[in-house]
C-alpha cells in the first residue's frame, strides 16, 4: 500500500498504480497456478457414490439369480430325462 501512495503523489498517477497493481496480481496469480499445477495431486479414493454400490448390488443379485434359474432348469431337465427313463 505504501507503494500506491508513493505512486499517487509521484508523476504517473493513477494509471501507473494501477498498471503496477495489476501487473502485480497478474505476477501472483501465474505463481500461485505454477504452484497448483506442480502439486502432487491427491489420491481419489473417495468411496464410490451409495446409489452406485447399491446399482452393482442389484446387478450381482440378478446375475445370481439368473444363474440359479439356468441351474434350476437344468436339474429340471435331468429329472424329466431321468423319469422317462423309469417309465
Amino acid at each position: 500500500m505504501d507503494k500506491c501512495d508513493s505512486h499517487v503523489e509521484g508523476a504517473g498517477g493513477i494509471k501507473e498504480v494501477i498498471k503496477d497493481w495489476l501487473t502485480t496480481s497478474l505476477m501472483t496469480m501465474t505463481d500461485l497456478a505454477q504452484v497448483v499445477n506442480e502439486a502432487p495431486h491427491a489420491p481419489k479414493d473417495k468411496a464410490p457414490p451409495p446409489l452406485t454400490v447399491r446399482a452393482q448390488t442389484v446387478k450381482a443379485e440378478l446375475d445370481q439369480t439368473r444363474n440359479l434359474r439356468i441351474q434350476l432348469e437344468d436339474k429340471e431337465a435331468s429329472i424329466k430325462v431321468h423319469l422317462k427313463c423309469l417309465y
